[in-house]
């Protein structure tokens, strides 16, 4: 008998060549829409809104927060804000910050550990959701 997984494709499919090409092809046709919409909530507030709202509750210009630096809080803040409360896709905040839209979601899920972890951390957003609630 022959080595029966020697014909795995990536690790994801086994089966005729076929059978590889229409997964091959359903993958790609996929490509990057893998964003998980119901990450969103329902209230959507534009990127320059919650920028505006960010930069009220923290009293700092645009420049401050969004400058790309390592432990960055108000980046982090307006990140998380941003694609919670926005209707722009990863790939869209992603050139907005200057970062892949894979970064985004890994950066906006480690920062909502933070928010649970993190006391300051959460009222820092609560304060910037109370502003954009009025």
């Amino acid at each position: 008998m022959d080595f029966p997984v020697k014909d795995i494709y990536r690790g994801i499919a086994l089966g005729k060549e076929s059978f590889i090409k229409k997964i091959e092809t359903k993958i790609k046709a996929v490509g990057e829409k893998r964003e998980i919409q119901t990450t969103k909530y329902q209230d959507s507030h534009s990127p320059e809104e919650i920028i505006q709202k960010v930069s009220q509750a923290f009293n700092l210009n645009k420049g401050e927060f969004l400058k790309k630096q390592r432990g960055n809080l108000y980046r982090q803040v307006t990140l998380y804000l941003v694609k919670r409360y926005s209707s722009l896709s990863l790939k869209e905040i992603g050139k907005m910050f200057d970062m892949d839209y894979t970064a985004v979601s890994q950066a906006t899920r480690r920062f909502d550990d933070k928010i649970r972890k993190d006391n300051k951390i959460r009222t820092m957003v609560n304060s910037v959701l109370k502003l954009l609630k009025n």
